[in-house]
């Protein structure tokens, strides 16, 4: 298929039971589940809106970590196969 995106899964060392967030993308539109839904909602989205989104709270949640743990996750990152550089 052309021009076809991967899935996107997130997973924790915490939850063992799958990811807790994935992206499922289909044509321009992508699909968002979570291991925990509050409501029933229609969850599909612009793929790059997505894409944008995640990325955001990839920065934040970065932000935040280094903060409360008073770490570096670069120093990690050599560390974590198949992952580009941050």
């Amino acid at each position: 298929m052309k021009n076809q995106q991967a899935a996107f899964y997130y997973f924790s060392i915490e939850y063992d039971e799958g990811a807790i967030l994935e992206m499922i993308p289909f044509h321009q539109l992508a699909r968002l589940n979570t291991s925990w839904p509050e409501a029933e909602v229609y969850n599909v989205f612009a793929h790059q809106f997505l894409v944008n989104e995640l990325s955001l709270l990839e920065g934040n949640l970065k932000n935040d970590i280094e903060r409360y743990f008073d770490i570096k996750i670069s120093s990690f990152m050599p560390h974590i196969p198949y992952r580009e550089k941050c």
